[in-house]
């Protein structure tokens, strides 16, 4: 078992009856071990595609890794340890001295390779003006045993994170407002980082923490401003924030998000890719005004606000699948107001969104303002079971009126929501073999332990139209299994 899947398994068992039964997380996530020898993910080079517009295959693997080569037993360039004196040569006899101090005495190879970190604390790293000539890699040595309190990249290119943990609970200082400080971050001058494996957390837990606790000691994850960004298979949690990708090309993949005050995911940037990926967990309604929200795209400035050929296929979002004790009852602790997957300013140009999973309280399940060319297939959007929405979850295609963008020429297939608003789709958009829910218990296996699968005898079963169909439903199963495809994001097996 790869170290996030443990991870996950700790989920699903802390999560109880009530968290994510018949509902996994995704098909058995890729470990470490089994990424490519060669440490190419994300590195912008020729034989390695996976930019949203090139990357076809949405295969329960998620993508076309060569899993022929174990990266851990790899062998280590140069080594740095959290114990070693200064003036180490960066053997595994004589040691570097912690990443943080590697890193500020300009150590670290400018012409790449491995690095490994031994156990123990690393400091808060910053890799500034580093953008080696090949490939640097900087891996834990054991998996989470490196630590950081935070990791910033100023400057930096052709890096990879991997297995590193980033706790920034020491950092917490409960009389500050810190849910601004994001734990690893780079500037609009980084780009090409790849992030694999990662655990990003302000603390271990936030179990015990109380509405205030959430203002006082969450920090946020994960901020990049630059482009080529790509994270794996990692875990962010008891976070505020949790991931931001503002430049283009971006892809996310596999990751898990648990316990957020914010929002889940931010992408903002163009020809980028969201898929297998968890965000579960939205805490505390808070702002006058509040919109947290699962996927939030935005863009303020530019000539023409559009943000293009964005892809987000086989996610989960859940408002809460935590359990709902008295305590969190009191505390008021669930944030409610989480709207699903959503374009807020600016517009949508060719998207793909399809066979993903919202479950929410929100009005706003999928809205994509401004929407064109853009294409929403085989989404599941319900409500949730244990709070009431003034209206929907709803799929909503309409007008940018902030900036009189028109919708137009959009695809809205195969979706099962509670509800769709058919007066916003533009005349020349096609509309075809969606479903209103009506009746949960008539639909799904059990939607109060969010399990959304179809029962037998649904009359979304074979219900849709088997046009431009991915491989997979969103449980890595086969999309069309009988006479026609199900309506929904889930496959009757």
């Amino acid at each position: 078992m790869g170290r996030l899947d443990s991870v996950l398994a700790g989920l699903l068992v802390a999560g109880g009856a009530a968290g994510l039964a018949g509902c996994p997380v995704r098909p058995p996530v890729v470990s470490p071990a089994e990424l490519d020898d060669d440490d190419s993910i994300g590195t912008g080079a020729a034989d390695d595609d996976d930019s949203a517009s090139s990357d076809d295959d949405d295969s329960a693997t998620g993508g076309d890794d060569d899993d022929s080569a174990a990266p851990e037993s790899a062998p280590c360039d140069y080594h740095a340890s959290a114990s070693a004196p200064p003036g180490g040569v960066g053997t595994e006899e004589d040691p570097w001295p912690s990443l943080e101090a590697a890193a500020a005495g300009g150590l670290l190879p400018e012409a790449g390779g491995r690095v490994c970190l031994e156990d123990g604390h690393h400091g808060a790293p910053v890799l500034r003006d580093l953008a080696p000539s090949a490939r640097l890699v900087l891996r834990s040595r054991t998996p989470g045993a490196a630590v950081v309190s935070s990791l910033r990249f100023e400057s930096a290119s052709q890096i990879a994170v991997e297995g590193l943990t980033v706790d920034g609970s020491s950092l917490v200082q409960p009389e500050l407002d810190q849910r601004g400080l994001f734990l690893v971050a780079g500037d609009a001058a980084t780009s090409h980082i790849t992030l694999i494996d990662l655990v990003v957390q302000s603390a271990d837990s936030s179990a015990l923490w109380t509405w205030q606790d959430w203002t006082d000691r969450a920090l946020s994850g994960i901020d990049f401003r630059g482009t080529d960004i790509e994270i794996e298979r990692s875990l962010v949690r008891n976070v505020h924030h949790a991931i931001s990708v503002r430049g283009d090309r971006s892809v996310l993949r596999d990751n898990v998000i648990d316990n957020f005050g914010g929002d889940g995911i931010r992408g903002h940037g163009s020809a980028s890719l969201y898929e297998w990926n968890t965000v579960r967990d939205a805490y505390i309604d808070e702002y006058e005004v509040q919109h947290d929200d699962g996927f939030q795209a935005y863009r303020l400035e530019g000539e023409d606000l559009r943000i293009a050929d964005v892809v987000i296929r086989h996610n989960r979002f859940l408002l809460f699948a935590d359990p709902i004790t008295q305590f969190v009852l009191d505390e008021q602790l669930v944030g409610t107001l989480m709207q699903g997957v959503i374009i807020t300013d600016g517009h949508a140009d060719g998207w793909v969104v399809e066979n993903n999973l919202i479950v929410n309280a929100q009005a706003h399940g999928l809205t994509l303002y401004g929407g064109r060319n853009c294409r929403v297939q085989n989404n599941t959007v319900v409500g949730h079971p244990a709070f009431e929405a003034d209206a929907g979850p709803w799929i909503r295609i309409s007008d940018q009126t902030k900036t009189n963008h028109p919708n137009f020429d959009n695809v809205i297939r195969n979706n099962l929501a509670t509800m769709l608003t058919p007066w916003d789709y533009d005349a020349t958009s096609l509309v075809e073999g969606n479903r209103v829910v009506q009746d949960a218990g008539a639909e799904f296996v059990d939607l109060d332990a969010l399990d959304p699968h179809l029962l037998p005898g649904s009359q979304s079963i074979d219900a849709g139209v088997a046009t431009d169909l991915g491989a997979v439903d969103l449980d890595g199963a086969p999309r069309l299994v009988g006479d026609s495809v199900d309506v929904g994001a889930f496959e009757r097996q």
